[in-house]
């Protein structure tokens, strides 16, 4: 787009420009130029030593089996890495 000219005014046409004259965000044009995304999005970050619903079962049971009616999250962690 920055390098097109302008057949009325012969200047180039800016991204910012174009945003000012379409009410558009930048990165709303520039998301709208990259081709679709065939994959969906993957979480960011390190992967676990097991997939999420796994996890959520082993909290679950270590819950269940504790003692104390309010387990917190350091117990319950401490449990889940041994």
């Amino acid at each position: 787009m920055s390098l097109t000219i302008s057949a009325s005014s012969d200047r180039p046409y800016g991204l910012a420009r174009v945003c000012r004259v379409w009410r558009a965000a930048r990165a709303t044009i520039y998301r709208h130029r990259l081709p679709p995304r065939t994959e969906p999005p993957r979480r960011r970050g390190l992967v676990g030593s097991m997939p999420d619903p796994e996890l959520v079962e082993a909290i679950r049971a270590v819950l269940a089996a504790s003692p104390s009616h309010g387990e917190r999250h350091r117990k319950a962690w401490a449990r889940l890495r041994l």
